[in-house]
Order: C-alpha cells, then structure tokens, then sequence
C-alpha cells in the first residue's frame, strides 16, 4: 500500500503496479487485448498518482490525453512536488495516449478479440512501464509515495 491512499481505498500507485504486472503476464501468453488495455490503465493510475500528490484528490475521467496534459501542467509548476519526476516525461506524445486515432480508451473492454495486434500491445505496454518506471518508480524512490 502507498501513503497515498484515498479515504475510499483507492490507491494509485499499487494499482499502477498491479495492471503493470497484468500486462505483461497477459503479453507473454498472447493475449494481446488485455495486455493493451491494462496498459492503459497503468498510465491512467500513474496520472492519478501525480494528480493526488500535486492536488490532493484526482478527476474521475479515464482520458489519457487529459490526464496527461493535467498532471504534465501541474508537475511543471514552480514548487510542483512531482517536478523533478513527471514533468518532462508527461509532454511527450504516444499513440496511446489519443483515443481518437486508434489509442487507448476504456470502451476498449468491449472489442472482439484481435482488435490491438501483438505490435501495438508490446508498444503500448513498452509506453507504460517506462511511465510507471520514471515517475511512480521515482516517486518511490523518494519516499513520495
């Protein structure tokens, strides 16, 4: 558990590690969808995570994009806790992060199998671990979360 749980339980940083973990095991025994889907939801749950830090609470919206574009605008504040441990990465762009072209979005779960190809789910997951590797990892690491 991180120590920044909220009073519901919820808990974005373990749930972040939880879906990364998924992901993968679900790449490595082929199953691509899944694999793609929960990396979404490891990017989402890392959004979260610097959006909880930096505001103390965090929107109940599922965009990649404007999670993103949120937590990256607030990491790059003045005095921005998360600073040194999103900024930079959260302004870069990745074919996941826009469900308009094919990214990720959480009406993902009601595709037919097949739907994301073993490429885009190794990319995306590829996407999400350094993610959760530079910011969650980082935040870790210093004792943040």
């Amino acid at each position: 558990m991180s120590n920044i749980v909220l009073d519901t339980g919820e808990d974005f940083p373990d749930a972040a590690a939880r879906h990364l973990d998924d992901a993968t095991a679900l790449l490595n025994e082929g199953r691509h969808d899944n694999a793609a889907y929960l990396s979404g939801y490891v990017v989402e749950c890392t959004m979260k995570t610097v959006l909880r830090i930096e505001l103390g609470d965090h929107p109940e919206v599922h965009d990649l994009t404007a999670l993103s574009r949120r937590a990256s605008g607030l990491a790059a504040l003045p005095g921005a806790r998360t600073a040194r441990h999103a900024a930079s990465l959260l302004a870069t762009r990745h074919p996941l992060y826009d469900y308009r072209e094919k990214g990720w979005s959480e009406s993902m779960r009601y595709q037919p199998s097949g739907h994301v190809s073993a490429d885009t789910a190794s990319e995306w997951l590829a996407e999400a671990q350094n993610v959760y590797d530079r910011i969650i990892g980082s935040l870790r690491l210093d004792g943040m979360v």
